[in-house]
């Protein structure tokens, strides 16, 4: 693994909470696995990677940009994405 084993224990905690919030069991030994081989406290502040800058937030809408042309993503769905970030923003970061 590349990254440091926090960001890693990080991501996984924060899929580990988004599948709580949608009242999807899971088995919180695995969890706890991966806490403790990546000596990550809970507390710690939130973390992202350094790769994640604004050329990756461009790409990244670009692709469900995409999906909602070809018909993947609904209206709805599409709405949401380019509510949850400002347009603009990206629109300066060309």
């Amino acid at each position: 693994m590349d990254y440091n084993k926090t960001y890693f224990a990080w991501y996984v905690h924060q899929v580990y909470l988004e599948l709580q919030n949608r009242n999807i069991k899971c088995k919180e030994v695995y969890l706890d696995e991966i806490i403790t081989f990546c000596s990550y406290r809970l507390w710690q502040d939130n973390l992202y990677y350094p790769e994640h800058n604004d050329r990756y937030l461009r790409q990244c809408y670009y692709n469900l940009e995409e999906k909602y042309d070809r018909g993947i993503l609904t209206e709805e769905e599409s709405t949401k994405v380019t509510d949850a970030i400002n347009i603009d923003y990206l629109t300066m970061c060309r």
